[in-house]
């Protein structure tokens, strides 16, 4: 009898776990779809169309890409479910085409700890 009063208890926690994981895999979807199109925009090739490209099995009305100026932003919704809570549950992932700003130089620590810069000679 209290197995029964559950079931809808239940559906919903299942719903929502399928909406959580579902919103996780379009977060990566969106990550990889974004650096795609960045390096597409590096080689003079289409963002939108690297985009979809890396989203295999995904509805393109799912996903926009916005790009400006070295920049591409990429959404997706998640597929299935509600479609309300699908569309609150949009990622985004932003990626960078060149150089965002001027870059300088430093110094970089090994695995080891030690400064991976060549020695320099003590003579001057």
């Amino acid at each position: 009898m209290e197995l029964v009063a559950l079931m809808p208890l239940l559906g919903v926690v299942a719903a929502v776990v399928f909406h959580l994981l579902a919103a996780g895999t379009a977060g990566e979807a969106a990550g990889h779809a974004a650096h795609s199109a960045a390096a597409a925009m590096l080689q003079d090739r289409d963002p939108q169309a690297a985009a979809l490209a890396a989203l295999p099995g995904w509805p393109s009305d799912h996903v926009r890409v916005e790009r400006s100026a070295g920049r591409v932003e990429v959404s997706v919704r998640p597929r299935g479910g509600l479609e309300a809570l699908a569309r609150r549950l949009t990622a985004r992932a932003v990626a960078h085409a060149g150089p965002v700003g001027p870059v300088s130089p430093g110094v970089f620590l090994g695995g080891d700890g030690v400064s991976s810069d060549p020695p320099r000679s003590r003579n001057r």
